[in-house]
């Protein structure tokens, strides 16, 4: 506790008085004594500044505005000040006496002023880790030797009066006393200078503890391995290891990280799986201070010794500056101060290594929040650190290249609009289609249009079908081709602006489109140009025949009308999205509406993999080609599958890539045979192999089907055999391959959950039923004069006997159980509310001081052995119970019925027309006889023959059946 005297204050008694009531109001919200240090500090020159002005305020409602426009004008300069003025206004603020032009002064803004923050370069905090590891491993490899040398000692390993033996007593009496036998002088004896070769610290009390720079070592070190920082260091519990270490021996520790700012506590999971492990940091931390802890409890108990970071000090000590983040007990002091910190960084010559140290690990090296919101983790430490800044500049630069380069193409964006088909009644240019030309660029008295033609395509007039990309096509390489012989700026005068259009023009097309749109074809005479008639009978062939059709135009829908489900067709896509919807091809409700990324895709693959989707969605395989690859192969294929099929050539593309083939058209049947070999070698099973080779397949033979074929090489499993390129058959199957568990860990797991089951529930469930009361009367009593006397009586109790008192725990922060008192005296959560902030604030520090449980006035009747299983049950534990208790459930259930926790949407249920017990899922029943009495072999016969049930539940037992139905029951009060 620390007091603070406000009659100190340079002010008049009243305004001391206003100061304090201000201040008392706002410490229950401060976590630490440094806070409401530095608030009263605050306050202090707030008061030195008002005695200065004249004529001096008596109280704050006679501060004028004028002095604290004078005041901001003086501090604004230094962030120091303005924290000070931001710290006095909120206190201000809270006296409603304060109004007019002085509350508008109370509220201004006060910005943060722009502060350089550093971390560390990497070579720079490779020295700090370097500095601190080298410290604290030499005091860990003395301590480990140690400490080896005294458990030989005693085990009795050495001769008595022996060396050895000398020296691992002495080691005893440090470990228990804390020092070696000294003279009345301080000084250490003659026999034990020559037995611990010196007197010094290193001979005597550094053989089993550390001293305040090795501690600050090992502080750094959890700094730079977790990103921890000085208090949650300082304050940290030794880390708890998991009961079972598992079969290598290695543990799993549990950390609790407490935030004084905000009153937050977390735990985080750290295994030690080995020597440059985050938990073999722990696990050494734990050792090296382990004698100190020991040590200290012969000094205060179990009070306050439970913190990880503990060393020894010898002699006299300097006075504590911060006694919330330093604890005494004897000579072993616990956690660290920025003065230990900035002594360690002057020795190291690193600097204090705190604050960079934190900063390095959150902003450039792991670069995500820790123990802070996000907001937090980008405001005050990744934007303002020079660091990430410097790293941000090219990155930075090449987005605002690219931003210029779209700036420029949307100056002269192409305004034509793309249709699908032309309008026989506009008029055809050489470039598009012209829907009017009266409000054109350029009209003319008869009804035409005098622009050039290159100016149609930035005319919002001008329609641009399919039939106009070859001759665009052409005109752009044209335009092209002439910047390399022209002079720039005539070339940038005269074709920069059409050709910036034909540009935009092509990003709407897209590159599939506009790379694939058919050229003009040259004949060689009338004779090459038969009609069908004329034709010979054309061979059949496996190989898909090409559809004629037009290319899609980036508007055109992904699934054609035909084939859309009503249901979904609102949820089309068009040829252009990044993302194709799958939806309108789904009909099933309770399948997941899937769709196609294309972001995922490598870019030069991009455009011809759209087309071939598209083609893919749109047709189906010919008969011909169907028959000749048997059963396997389908025409069309269901959303699902298709995206898996998609997904598959997405894959392809990126094997590609990896190996420097950036084009589908790159892609010969060598690479398609490496590819597949790879599939073959890494697949989880021949099915699945054999599953992703059909879809390259369908890529070849979709690619023959569309009207611009890119060339895809055929397999050459779909050649030659798909046998060479699949995984040898297995004899087990993927089904139940997992292993099971084993019997010394089945039989106790299950005998445990049906005890808690059969024994426990009773007890469980009728807790669960007293705080859904306990709940619902807190919710709907009333305020009532008796129920006021009653938690009037209840809280003076509290009070006059200091006794415990009820507190509900949730999300590491403990309160007054408010539900639980109004239930417990009839009075209603407002009246609660009020007697804790009100009439009995003395609740509020009880709350702190002396937590108490929440007894449930529920019987407890069950037992193990001969003694009640609990004594009373708290009604903080029973949502934890009752997830225990269905848990338990589960596990007998799935034992007894081999069920697998994959079946959602279903449960355990009883038939009562038909007496059958089993479980549903997805609209079907699987039954299980029910064994109760009168249940007779005839039914089982009839359930046998039952297409709905489950033949291998007959094999259940007696008792099990019993089970089931208890289950079912269980199920039905939960």
């Amino acid at each position: 506790m620390r007091i603070f005297d406000f009659s100190l204050l340079l002010a008049a008694e009243p305004m001391q008085r206003s100061l304090a009531v201000l201040f008392a109001a706002k410490t229950p919200a401060w976590g630490s004594h440094a806070t409401s240090r530095g608030r009263f500090r605050d306050l202090r020159r707030f008061c030195e500044v008002t005695a200065a002005w004249t004529p001096v305020p008596r109280d704050l409602d006679e501060v004028p505005a004028a002095l604290l426009r004078a005041w901001w004008r003086d501090i604004k300069g230094t962030q120091g000040g303005r924290d000070t003025f931001r710290s006095v206004s909120e206190f201000l603020r809270a006296d409603g006496r304060l109004r007019g032009e002085v509350a508008e002064e109370l509220a201004r803004r006060v910005p943060v002023l722009p502060r350089a923050r550093e971390s560390f370069a990497p070579a720079e905090f490779e020295r700090v880790r370097l500095v601190a590891e080298r410290g604290f491993r030499a005091a860990l490899r003395r301590i480990e030797e140690n400490v080896a040398h005294l458990e030989r000692f005693t085990a009795g390993e050495f001769a008595v009066g022996s060396q050895e033996w000398e020296v691992g007593w002495l080691l005893d009496g440090l470990a228990r006393t804390g020092d070696v036998p000294r003279r009345r002088s301080g000084h250490v004896t003659a026999n034990v200078k020559r037995l611990l070769g010196g007197g010094g610290a290193e001979a005597t009390w550094k053989r089993l503890f550390l001293d305040r720079m090795e501690a600050t070592s090992l502080g750094v070190l959890l700094m730079a391995r977790f990103g921890w920082n000085l208090a949650v260091i300082s304050d940290m519990p030794v880390p708890r290891a998991a009961p079972d270490a598992g079969a290598d021996g290695r543990p799993t520790f549990t950390v609790q990280i407490v935030k004084h700012r905000g009153a937050r506590m977390e735990s985080e999971s750290i295994p030690d799986t080995g020597a440059d492990s985050p938990g073999r940091l722990l696990t050494r931390a734990i050792r090296a201070t382990s004698f100190a802890r020991t040590l200290a409890r012969t000094h205060t108990g179990d009070r306050d010794t439970d913190r990880l970071v503990a060393w020894y000090v010898h002699g006299a000590s300097p006075p504590l500056t911060d006694p919330s983040r330093r604890t005494v007990a004897g000579r072993i002091r616990f956690g660290l101060t920025a003065e230990d910190t900035a002594e360690w960084g002057k020795a190291a010559g690193t600097g204090a290594p705190f604050r960079r140290g934190r900063r390095t690990v959150v902003a450039a090296e792991r670069r995500e929040a820790v123990q802070h919101t996000q907001a937090t983790y980008e405001r005050h430490y990744l934007l303002p650190d020079k660091r990430v800044q410097a790293e941000a500049e090219p990155v930075i630069a090449a987005g605002a290249a690219d931003a210029l380069d779209n700036a420029r193409a949307s100056v002269h964006r192409a305004a034509a609009h793309l249709t699908e088909i032309g309008d026989p009644a506009h008029q055809e240019t050489v470039t598009a289609d012209c829907s009017g030309a009266e409000d054109g660029p350029a009209p003319l008295d008869d009804g035409g249009c005098g622009a050039s033609f290159l100016l149609c395509l930035g005319c919002e007039n001008a329609r641009i079908h399919p039939g106009h990309h070859p001759r665009l096509v052409l005109l752009h390489q044209a335009l092209t081709n002439a910047r390399s012989v022209q002079n720039p700026s005539v070339w940038n005068r005269t074709w920069g602006e059409p050709h910036e259009r034909l540009e935009d023009l092509r990003r709407q097309i897209g590159e599939g489109g506009w790379q694939h749109a058919p050229r003009p074809r040259h004949h060689g005479g009338p004779g090459n140009c038969r009609r069908p008639d004329q034709r010979g009978p054309q061979p059949m062939t496996t190989t898909p025949q090409p559809i004629r059709d037009s290319l899609p135009h980036p508007a055109t829908l992904v699934i054609p009308a035909h084939l859309a489900i009503r249901d979904h067709g609102h949820l089309n896509s068009a040829f252009r999205d990044a993302v194709w919807s799958l939806a309108p091809l789904i009909d099933d409700p309770s399948q997941d509406l899937t769709s196609i990324d294309w972001r995922t895709c490598p870019g030069g693959f991009r455009e011809p993999l759209r087309l071939i989707a598209w083609v893919f969605l749109n047709r189906e395989l010919q008969a011909t080609f169907l028959r000749a690859r048997g059963r396997r192969m389908r025409g069309r294929l269901s959303a699902r599958v298709a995206r898996e099929t998609v997904g598959q050539w997405v894959h392809l593309a990126c094997w590609l890539t990896d190996r420097g083939v950036h084009e589908l058209t790159d892609c010969h049947q060598g690479l398609l045979h490496d590819y597949a070999l790879a599939l073959r070698d890494t697949g989880p099973g021949r099915a699945h192999v054999h599953k992703q080779l059909l879809a390259l397949t369908r890529l070849w033979a979709f690619d023959q089907l569309s009207p611009a074929p890119v060339g895809v090489a055929r397999p050459p499993w779909d050649e030659y055999g798909m046998d060479d390129y699949l995984p040898a058959t297995r004899s087990v199957g993927p089904e139940n391959a997992r292993d099971p568990l084993t019997p010394a860990t089945m039989g106790p797991l299950l005998i445990w959950a049906i005890r808690l089951v059969e024994e426990l529930s009773t007890d469980i469930l009728a807790a669960r039923a007293e705080a859904a009361r306990i709940a619902d009367a807190a919710r709907t009593q009333s305020s009532t004069s008796a129920g006021r006397a009653r938690l009037d009586a209840y809280a003076d109790a509290l009070i006059a006997t200091s006794g415990p008192v009820p507190v509900t725990r949730r999300r590491g922060r403990t309160s007054l159980a408010r539900s639980y008192i109004a239930a417990l005296t009839g009075a209603s959560l407002h009246q609660v509310q009020s007697a804790r902030d009100r009439t009995h604030p003395q609740l509020v520090d009880l709350v702190t001081a002396n937590p108490g449980p929440c007894p449930l006035d529920v019987p407890v009747t069950a037992t193990i052995g001969e003694r009640p299983w609990r004594q009373a049950i708290d009604l903080n534990e029973v949502d934890t119970l009752v997830r225990h208790l269905v848990t338990a459930a589960f596990v007998v259930c799935a034992y007894l019925t081999g069920m697998r926790p994959q079946k959602k949407g279903g449960g355990i249920a009883f038939d009562a027309t038909s007496g059958r017990a089993g479980y549903t899922h997805n609209c079907r029943w699987d039954g299980v006889p029910s064994w109760s009495p009168g249940w007779g072999r005839p039914i089982c016969q009839r359930l046998l023959r039952s297409t709905h049930a489950i033949p291998t539940m007959l094999h259940l037992t007696q008792r099990r059946l019993e089970w089931l139905e208890r289950l079912i029951w269980l199920g039905r009060h939960t």
